[in-house]
């Protein structure tokens, strides 16, 4: 049995439909491009000029983006210090807290180790929907 003849990588690439605006690289097409087209075709492919002002930083370190302080966690603890909690809460439709005691010390924590970065953030907003059901049912129980 007789193999047929491979052809090399390059010459397979170079045969296949391009699209439009592709470049090859240097490798790939039959003669070495001169140094100017290098810096012309690296100018229209990868390095555009970018104007820094547009865009957000997301990993920005802001008072802004922080939303919560130290402070606001001392006062969220003082708060679950000082009422007494139920054994379970149902904050939403799939999320049921089964050891309130352990949910608020473990989420204070995460807070304030997070707090100079928005990954604690999660955290926070479940410990604010947390007093605001307990301050409801607070309400409820005073009003019956």
């Amino acid at each position: 049995m007789k193999f047929p003849k491979l052809e090399p990588i390059g010459e397979i690439l170079r045969k296949q439909p391009q699209k439009v605006g592709q470049v090859l690289p240097p490798s790939i097409n039959k003669e070495q491009p001169k140094k100017s087209e290098i810096k012309e075709i690296l100018q229209q492919t990868i390095y555009k000029e970018i104007d820094p002002t547009k865009y957000e930083n997301p990993f920005a370190e802001s008072e802004e983006k922080r939303a919560y302080n130290l402070k606001d966690l001392e006062a969220l603890e003082a708060y679950f210090n000082s009422i007494e909690l139920p054994q379970e809460i149902q904050l939403k439709q799939a999320e049921r807290v089964c050891s309130p005691h352990l949910f608020i010390k473990s989420h204070i924590e995460r807070c304030k180790s997070q707090l100079h970065t928005v990954s604690g953030l999660p955290f926070y907003n479940r410990l604010l929907e947390l007093k605001t059901i307990l301050e409801d049912n607070q309400t409820r129980t005073k009003a019956a």
